[in-house]
């Protein structure tokens, strides 16, 4: 397997982590997502943005995040946010939103 398809084959399992994350925490979720906006480097047009208003708001709403919103992430948190395919340092936020897209099947923005 090439790195890159590793990379991906990561990205993708963070991904799913996510959204059974979302399935559990925001039933119907799904619907509120534009692909044609969705930007994982965006704030509010990424996934937790779309679905809560925002990423800080939706990472607290989760559960992945527990600290004052006016305080920097722990390692753990971000760690957490990491696995759950909402951030990743090791990607592109490009390739995050990608790995998004595809998990998505595709769907068509609102």
């Amino acid at each position: 397997m090439y790195a890159s398809e590793q990379m991906n084959d990561e990205l993708q399992q963070r991904v799913q982590r996510g959204m059974t994350l979302l399935d559990k925490e925001y039933p119907g979720w799904r619907e509120k997502i534009n692909l044609a906006y969705l930007d994982l480097s965006s704030g509010c047009d990424c996934v937790l943005g779309q679905v809560y208003g925002h990423y800080i708001e939706g990472s607290h709403e989760i559960g992945l995040v527990m600290t004052d919103e006016e305080e920097p992430y722990t390692p753990e948190e971000a760690a957490a946010l990491d696995s759950h395919g909402f951030n990743s340092p090791s990607c592109s936020c490009e390739e995050l939103t990608e790995a998004w897209k595809q998990a998505l099947g595709g769907q068509r923005g609102r």
